[in-house]
Order: structure tokens, then C-alpha cells, then sequence
């Protein structure tokens, strides 16, 4: 059974979280910048922070993903133009449970309210579960990016898959 999920907007108390979530090598071996230290997750945390205050449509914002009320990862994004980019990272003892799908389907739906038509995701070649995800919701590979990186994109105009 999927667990109930909620994005709720990161925080300056996040931090620690986010740290915890940095520092797990099943989850920080496919990023393409190394785990964050201390001192930049505090500043990570608290700009996203800064980026909700700052109005109804921000260019950029960080949702804390939670399941069943715990912390159970992050989802983001940044837009522009109709054009947004997502990322996201699931702790390992939630992986495999729907979270980041019902997560990914959740952040498609409010960037369409947002007039967003476009969504692209990328992730290393070897991340062949973030790939499975991206294709469960319905982003369609594109092409290998210059770094290696694959290329996911969702048009928006189209329905967000069900589970």
C-alpha cells in the first residue's frame, strides 16, 4: 500500500534532514555535485525557505516529501518560460514504495496550474530506477545529454498518469 504523501515546503529546519538525506550513498552516488557539508545544507535549507516567502511563483522551490508524516525525501524544481526542470531523492527505507511517483505526480499537477508545459528530468545513465520512475509518470526519454546525463521530458498539455 502507498503510504499517504504531502509536499510541504522546505524550511530552515529541514536542515538536518536534508543533511541525512545528502550523506546516504544509495542516494548520493547518481548526483552530479558532491553531498552537502553541514553549513551548506543550513544555507540550502533556508534559501528554499526564502524562495516561499518570496511570492506566489518563484523561479525556484523545494518541497519536503512525507509519508505517512516522516520525512521521506525532497522534490524540486525551477521554471521559466513555460519550461521547468525537477529533481528529486528519496531516503532508501522509502524507495520502492510509490512515494517518489505519487510525489512526481503531485509536483506535475501544481506546474500545470503554474502554466508550466513542459517538465524535464535527468539523472545518470546508471540511475535506472529514477529513469523507471520519470517513465511510470509519463516523461518520455529524450536524448543523452553532453555529461552522459539522460533526458526525460512531460508535456504538460497531456494527463498526468494515474497510479
Amino acid at each position: 500500500m502507498i503510504p499517504s504523501i504531502r509536499l510541504r515546503p522546505m524550511g530552515a529546519h529541514d536542515a538536518e534532514a536534508l543533511l541525512d538525506l545528502e550523506h546516504r550513498p544509495e542516494v548520493n552516488r547518481y548526483q552530479s555535485y558532491p553531498p552537502f557539508d553541514r553549513t551548506q545544507a543550513e544555507t540550502y535549507a533556508r534559501e528554499a525557505e526564502e524562495s516561499w516567502a518570496s511570492g506566489d511563483n518563484p523561479a525556484w522551490q523545494e518541497f519536503v516529501i512525507e509519508a505517512d508524516g516522516a520525512w521521506a525525501g525532497r522534490i524540486g524544481f525551477e521554471h521559466a518560460e513555460g519550461r521547468a526542470t525537477v529533481w528529486f531523492a528519496v531516503l532508501p527505507a522509502f524507495q520502492g514504495r510509490g512515494i517518489g511517483r505519487a510525489a512526481l505526480r503531485e509536483l506535475a499537477k501544481r506546474l500545470k496550474v503554474w502554466q508550466v508545459r513542459e517538465v524535464w528530468g535527468y539523472c545518470d545513465p546508471e540511475n535506472t530506477p529514477s529513469a523507471r520512475l520519470m517513465a511510470s509518470v509519463g516523461f518520455e526519454e529524450q536524448a543523452r545529454e553532453e555529461n552522459g546525463d539522460r533526458a526525460f521530458c512531460f508535456r504538460l498539455a497531456s494527463q498526468v498518469s494515474s497510479p
